[in-house]
């Protein structure tokens, strides 16, 4: 059965087929990259933004974190499609247009940028607290605290766990 398909499909793919395959393999790397590079270079900061203002922050600031939480959880409970529809008139002004390749990069990186902005916080919640206070005792500055090997050990280990999601 399978080679039948098999069969059926190799005949059908013509050198101009191939073409196709090729151009539409280039497109879908094309935005999957530039998407997700957008979203990460957004989201990363912003999630460790909202760790640091989060209940045992070191720059602790409750209404910061809910204002950000709160977006967070907004922007992941958006359905694609629908913010794809909201986010036009953005897509048509950055790029000039809402068809395409490039135009599709806009939506896609925002739709996913509150979901590496929560996985990054998640991953930061997940480091021990006695590590922070480890190397604060050490006279570790705030700013610091997260340029730490070790710091950075841990938050590696959890953000790559949750990133193969």
């Amino acid at each position: 059965m399978f080679n039948d398909f098999l069969a059926t499909f190799s005949q059908q793919l013509t050198p101009q087929m191939w073409g196709v395959v090729a151009t539409a393999t280039y497109e879908t790397v094309y935005i999957s990259f530039a998407s997700t590079l957008l979203a990460v270079l957004v989201g990363v900061p912003v999630g460790v933004w909202t760790f640091l203002t989060g209940k045992n922050g070191i720059l602790q600031n409750n209404r910061t974190h809910f204002v950000l939480n709160t977006i967070i959880n907004i922007g992941r409970s958006i359905p694609f499609i629908i913010l794809l529809l909201i986010l036009l008139p953005v897509t048509r002004f950055i790029v000039g247009t809402v068809l395409g390749t490039t135009a599709a990069i806009i939506p896609l990186s925002i739709c996913a940028m509150p979901f590496v902005a929560r996985l990054t916080a998640n991953a930061l919640m997940e480091i021990p607290n006695g590590l922070t206070e480890a190397a604060q005792a050490m006279g570790l500055l705030n700013g610091k605290l997260y340029v730490n090997s070790i710091y950075q050990k841990h938050y590696l280990h959890s953000l790559m766990a949750s990133r193969s999601l």
